[in-house]
């Protein structure tokens, strides 16, 4: 349960003007299952007209988190024989478009894992929803601590996630990894994007050609 302010104003029906609702608060617990355990700060505004979409713009903190990549990964699917109905009329499909723009701002708590990555991400995006459009965002989120490649345990040095007004799925990646062995750093760089990223061995001083 949120610990912070629930609060709201509508008018009667009829009337014009949309149903307005407020939500803020501090250190509500999102969400505590086994891929994901969340603690928000949220201050969210959500209207609703009739006939209209609902839109949910605002702010909400992230002041804690603990990811499993590897479960979220796995996600969860819904029956194809489940149907949402309106309860009013059951023999109506609810179909309420939604209109989103939240920015989304990490705390120092933040910390994921899987996928031979064991590290914590912060930072901030903007993330815009409209219905028949592409979810896009815009910011940057900044990811740190050890990552596994070719076997090998490496340190991000620089591990950044940056979007500009694009699909939140695919952001452009600037990530360095690496390790020192004796006088030598080995590592890798990763760049591009999310959906055709560019990876690149590197050493330093650099290895002579055999």
């Amino acid at each position: 349960m949120l610990e912070g302010t629930l609060g709201g104003k509508a008018k009667a029906a009829g009337q014009d003007g949309p149903l307005v609702l407020k939500v803020s608060g501090k250190n509500g617990l999102a969400s505590d299952t086994r891929d994901l355990r969340a603690v928000i700060d949220p201050d969210v505004v959500v209207r609703y007209s009739v006939g209209q979409p609902v839109t949910v713009s605002g702010r909400v903190g992230v002041p804690s988190a603990r990811i499993d990549l590897e479960r979220l990964d796995r996600g969860a699917t819904t029956s194809p024989d489940v149907v949402v109905l309106d309860p009013v009329d059951p023999q109506r499909k609810l179909a309420t478009p939604l209109v989103l723009d939240l920015l989304l701002a990490l705390g120092d708590d933040v910390h994921l894992r899987g996928f031979g990555l064991d590290g914590t991400l912060g930072g901030s995006v903007r993330v815009r929803d409209q219905p028949g459009r592409a979810m896009l965002a815009t910011g940057t989120l900044e990811v740190g601590g050890r990552d596994t490649a070719y076997g090998r345990k490496l340190d991000i040095t620089r591990g950044h996630l940056l979007w500009s007004n694009r699909a939140i799925g695919d952001p452009s990646l600037d990530i360095r990894a690496q390790r020192h062995v004796g006088n030598v750093t080995a590592g890798i760089d990763v760049t591009g994007n999310a959906t055709r990223p560019h990876a690149e061995a590197l050493t330093d001083p650099a290895t002579a050609p055999s």
